[in-house]
């Protein structure tokens, strides 16, 4: 890393705001809890239907979510 791009990454905030910062775009998601095969699965569906009809959604194994509080 270059003395510049260090001293940009020193200026960065410890707590950047996801959309003013990162670019994140804030939206809505529904989660169901789904059993297949005798797995517990949620299923991230967005709120927005648009979305959706473009394959916007996560199935994802419950033992990988958690709470972000609890994994800092």
């Amino acid at each position: 890393m270059s003395a510049e791009e260090h001293e940009d990454w020193e200026r960065l905030r410890m707590d950047p705001d996801p959309e003013a910062d990162l670019g994140y775009e804030s939206s809505e998601w529904d989660v169901l809890s789904v059993e297949t095969g005798g797995r517990n699965q949620r299923l991230f569906l967005p709120a927005d239907e648009d979305n959706l009809r473009e394959d916007a959604f996560i199935v994802a194994d419950a033992s990988a979510l958690c709470d972000v509080a609890d994994c800092r």
